[in-house]
């Protein structure tokens, strides 16, 4: 499938061949001349969305540094960060640079504040040597020609930035896979489910233009926030302007990019081969919604594993306290009533265990990672256990009770109080019961 650019170069070859006439050959270098422009203005065009998304980008890590200083010291003795406004200027002087690089890769490098051309290439040049440390590849001339404000160089090196903050932040540790392949393989993975809906993500440019694409990507995430079903009823600029505004509220995912961006690429089924077209915008969004949406499961993860803590943190204590008076006869009247305390917790606790379990729920169903974790911290196994904790205490405290024939009548008094079983004919109906009822017994 052809570009529209394609297409009028191809007529031009056509025209070349057939007409030869002075007046045809005038046409001819007139519309070459035309299609020249118009390459030059969508390359022109691009290159700016490139440096648009590249700064929001710079800014947005630029952004969690300054809060991860603040937090470190309050008393702000390190450096203010300073945000990157001119992309190519307020790179030349390569403070922004180290920053950039302390951000991305958790290295702090020296910065020589002198005013002069000596010490901002000496700036650079301290981030270069880091990077090609790390197996980034830098060219020997790159200081000079992003001091210079070379744009084609210093887009290179924040994109190698990008690329090397990513394959971090998705686990991994080198570039034997590029960022591009396995951004591409994910959505293809996790969004083949949305082909009914028009979505079919083959690239980082035409896939994503009419919004179906976006839409869909927040939509595995969050059901209930996008409608997918009426999707292709609405315009493109209001499916963007959505899916945006949606992982931005929700996700806190940097809105890198605007509806009208996508305008620049070509329509789906032409394809990306024209010799403009840059798939690394889009492609630089889609990773940061990734990281985002890693960053807050990570988060809920961590909540889910500190409410289950507390709950085990509680079943230890009764299990310790079952095993203290479990072999002791007669059971003494403070240790029935810890046993006692234990069992007038259960509904707070109970309560406890269905949050963990709907929060455990939650966390099986979102999409595009995996939850790994103990199998003794999984909800099922947490269930299990709270339940044969609290049944052991039951069984416990109750043939604690009737163990001795002048209590017997305190136990049924105590039976009769949690309502949890008929009124037994003797002891070992009781225990029977208590072993074969559901949980609440």
């Amino acid at each position: 499938a052809w570009s529209r650019t394609e297409r009028g170069r191809f007529r031009l070859l056509l025209w070349e061949q057939h007409m030869t006439s002075p007046v045809s050959k005038k046409l001819t270098r007139a519309l070459k001349s035309q299609i020249s422009v118009d390459i030059e203005h969508a390359k022109r065009k691009m290159t700016d969305l490139q440096s648009r998304v590249y700064t929001k980008w710079i800014n947005a890590r630029l952004k969690e540094l300054a809060r991860q200083r603040r937090a470190e010291s309050s008393s702000g003795g390190k450096a203010a960060v300073r945000l990157c406004n001119d992309f190519l200027f307020d790179l030349r002087d390569g403070t922004v640079l180290i920053n950039l690089t302390e951000a991305v890769a958790g290295k702090q490098l020296p910065v020589n504040t002198s005013d002069n051309k000596h010490s901002h290439i000496a700036n650079i040049q301290e981030v270069l040597q880091y990077l090609d440390s790390l197996e980034i590849e830098v060219t020997a001339n790159l200081a000079i020609l992003i001091n210079e404000g070379n744009e084609t160089a210093t887009l290179g090196l924040v994109w190698k930035l990008i690329t090397f903050y990513n394959h971090k932040q998705l686990g991994r540790e080198g570039f034997d896979v590029t960022l591009r392949r396995q951004l591409l393989s994910w959505c293809q993975n996790y969004l083949m489910s949305y082909r009914s809906y028009g979505v079919e993500v083959t690239d980082f440019g035409s896939s994503w233009k009419d919004g179906l694409a976006f839409v869909a990507l927040v939509h595995r995430f969050k059901p209930d926030l996008m409608d997918i079903d009426r999707a292709k009823e609405r315009s493109p600029n209001d499916l963007l302007s959505d899916a945006f505004q949606t992982a931005h509220e929700e996700f806190h995912v940097e809105p890198l990019l605007l509806p009208e961006d996508l305008e620049l690429f070509p329509d789906k089924g032409q394809g990306l081969s024209a010799e403009w077209v840059d798939e690394s915008p889009v492609l630089t969004y889609v990773a940061e919604f990734l990281n985002q949406v890693m960053t807050k499961a990570a988060s809920r993860v961590a909540e889910y594993k500190e409410r289950v803590d507390l709950l085990l943190s509680w079943l230890d204590e009764v299990d310790r306290c079952h095993v203290e008076v479990a072999d002791k006869k007669p059971v003494t009247k403070e240790e029935q009533r810890v046993l006692q305390d234990i069992l007038q917790e259960e509904a707070v606790k109970r309560q406890a265990l269905v949050d963990v379990e709907s929060l455990y729920d939650a966390l099986s169903k979102e999409a595009g990672f995996s939850v790994e974790m103990e199998a003794e911290l999984k909800s099922e196994a947490v269930t299990n256990r709270f339940d044969h904790s609290l049944r052991t205490v039951r069984r416990c405290l109750v043939t604690a009770m009737l163990d001795e024939a002048e209590q017997r009548k305190e136990a049924a008094e105590f039976v009769d109080s949690t309502a949890a079983l008929d009124e037994p004919d003797n002891v070992e109906e009781l225990l029977q019961k208590l072993e074969t009822g559901d949980s609440n017994e």
